[in-house]
Order: C-alpha cells, then sequence, then structure tokens
C-alpha cells in the first residue's frame, strides 16, 4: 500500500502488479477535525504520448475518516499514468490531488 500526504509523488508499479493506493486527507493537515469525506471520485489519465490508459479499479473507498483509496492495475510498459483523487467533504469543500504512476517491467 502507498500512503500519500499530498500531490506529486512518484509511484512505479509494473503492468502486471495490483495495488492499492491510499490518499491520506488528515495526515495532510488539510482535513479539518469534524469535516469528514461524503464523496471520493478517482480519474486517470496517460501523459502526452502514452497510447492508451489502464484498466483502473477504484472502490472509493473511506478506509478512515480521512482516507481514500484506489486500486490500480495494467499499463503499458514505459507509460507514465496520472491518478487523481477527488473528495467533497460535509461542510462542502472539493479538493483533488494527483500522483504520477511509472509503470515499468519488474526485472
Amino acid at each position: 500500500m502507498a500512503r500519500i500526504m499530498s500531490s506529486g509523488p512518484d509511484w512505479s508499479q509494473s503492468p502486471t502488479d495490483i495495488l492499492d493506493y491510499v490518499f491520506d486527507w488528515l495526515g495532510g493537515g488539510w482535513l479539518s477535525p469534524g469535516d469528514t469525506i461524503t464523496a471520493s471520485t478517482f480519474t486517470v489519465s496517460a501523459t502526452q504520448g502514452t497510447p492508451s490508459v489502464p484498466s483502473l479499479t477504484a472502490k472509493p473507498q473511506v478506509t478512515n475518516p480521512g482516507d481514500t483509496t484506489c486500486w490500480f492495475t495494467g499499463g503499458d510498459d514505459g507509460a507514465d499514468y496520472v491518478l487523481y483523487n477527488q473528495i467533497t467533504t460535509s461542510t462542502g469543500r472539493k479538493r483533488t490531488r494527483s500522483i504520477t504512476i511509472k509503470v515499468r517491467n519488474s526485472q
């Protein structure tokens, strides 16, 4: 499991991996005390020059009061993808974080 506290870091996985990415909204200091996640949406896009978008199994689950989880699998070897997580909170706030997933064959 990869724990994401802010946008920006790059992660790597093989095309055959099935990995979970956990976005930590509390640990990053963004979610206020008493505010809860009421909706979570995951989307993925291919970076420029990447021919296809991998299969994405998104189970927008809140595993802890401030975490959202997405399962990612597939992709083309050598391609980079951006995984976005948008949340809405009980107070009406919206925020999107993203990470880059680099798909590379394991040696």
